[in-house]
């Protein structure tokens, strides 16, 4: 699959990974890409950039919260809008909870609250179950043989003090690995890429001891940048062989 012409749709658009995607697919020659993200005020600010950088009849600001089931809907229609398609969609939407599921301490017994544990997975895993639903659909009337691509994660095969952010993505590699094989009477298309330690804005959910110890656990001796995630994801993109997978980008992780 060629990037050029092509229409697109990033989750997440406005993270260290998404931006990073988003200007990786303009570079390649998109016809359109929709940046899809829950702060609004982040969101204005990479458009205004992006305009600014002469990609302004490219791009499609699309203000949602991937956990919103409305607002999401209503945000692919506006792509719908002012694009004659949707080939790709890359789920990168995500934000990580740390915290062990319990702890022990002077005051007793505290667990890991519930509430957080919920958010990460209806973001994380249930909101790109939505999203990829919506551009299911949209590939299959169309007729076209299109792609889901899941962001996951390292810490899909688990790590200490995070696991609701691991059960979302090790739930997000197996979603990935079952639509491969729902979508392929269609010709659709659906894989993943599992970053490592990266620098972006989640690292600031993660205490410092614990960043320190995943670094040294990096057979590269430092973190990933989000462009190179960005280059794996065109890697995923444009292989038409590449499917039901999920590219490992965690600079050689072995803890």
């Amino acid at each position: 699959m060629e990037l050029k012409g092509k229409y697109v749709i990033v989750t997440g658009a406005t993270g260290g990974i998404g931006e990073a995607t988003v200007r990786m697919l303009l570079d390649c020659g998109v016809a359109r890409v929709g940046i899809l993200g829950r702060n609004r005020e982040r969101l204005s600010t990479l458009s205004d950039q992006l305009a600014s950088e002469g990609s302004a009849d490219r791009i499609v600001a699309m203000h949602a919260d991937v956990t919103d089931g409305e607002a999401v809907e209503a945000a692919f229609k506006k792509f719908d809008e002012q694009a004659e398609r949707l080939d790709v969609l890359v789920n990168n939407a995500g934000i990580l909870a740390e915290g062990p599921i319990f702890s022990v301490s002077f005051k007793g017994i505290q667990r890991f609250p519930f509430e957080r544990w919920q958010q990460v997975i209806d973001t994380n895993l249930s909101g790109a179950f939505r999203c990829a639903q919506l551009a299911i659909e949209r590939m299959v009337r169309k007729r076209l043989r299109g792609l889901v691509l899941n962001v996951s994660s390292h810490s899909r095969r688990g790590r200490v003090a995070q696991s609701a952010y691991s059960a979302s993505k090790g739930g997000l590699d197996s979603l990935t690995l079952t639509l491969a094989r729902e979508l392929r009477p269609f010709g659709i298309r659906c894989c993943a890429v599992a970053p490592g330690l990266t620098l972006t804005g989640l690292l600031k959910d993660i205490a410092e001891p614990h960043i320190k110890k995943a670094t040294e656990e990096i057979a590269v001796g430092r973190p990933g940048r989000p462009e190179e995630i960005a280059h794996g994801i065109r890697f995923c993109i444009e292989n038409d062989f590449f499917n039901g997978r999920i590219l490992e980008l965690d600079g050689g992780t072995f803890g």
